[in-house]
C-alpha cells in the first residue's frame, strides 16, 4: 500500500523501497541482498541475515571455506579487483534473536 504497487512479494517490495527512497532503515524482517543498479554492484544485509565474502570476492548467503561475514547494516559498493567501499548505513528494525539472548 505504501508504494501503490500490486505486488506482495517481499523481495520485490524491498527492492522497490531501496530504489525509490535509498533508505533501508525502517524495513522489518530479515534480508541480505546483492543488487546491481546505477552501474555498480551493491551488497547489504541486516543483523539477522547472513552474507559472506572471501578474498576472491565469491559471495554467498551461506558460510564457505575462507569466507567472512559482511558487516551488517552497511551498504557496500563492490568493484571487482578493487574491493568493497562503504557507501551508506542503516539500522535493523527488530532482531528477535537479541531478545532471545536477553531471556536466556
Amino acid at each position: 500500500k505504501e508504494f501503490n504497487v500490486d505486488n506482495s512479494w517481499d523481495t520485490y517490495l524491498l527492492l522497490h523501497k531501496y530504489i525509490t527512497t535509498g533508505n533501508l532503515d525502517d524495513i522489518d524482517g530479515t534480508f541480505s541482498c546483492v543488487y546491481f543498479g546505477n552501474n555498480s554492484l551493491q551488497l547489504f544485509r541486516n543483523e539477522i541475515s547472513p552474507l559472506f565474502i572471501d578474498d576472491n570476492y565469491n559471495i554467498s548467503s551461506t558460510k564457505f571455506e575462507g569466507s567472512t561475514p559482511l558487516e551488517p547494516n552497511i551498504i557496500w559498493e563492490f568493484h571487482p579487483g578493487r574491493g568493497l567501499n562503504k557507501i551508506g548505513s542503516f539500522k535493523t528494525v527488530e532482531n528477535p534473536y537479541f531478545f532471545m539472548d536477553e531471556v536466556a
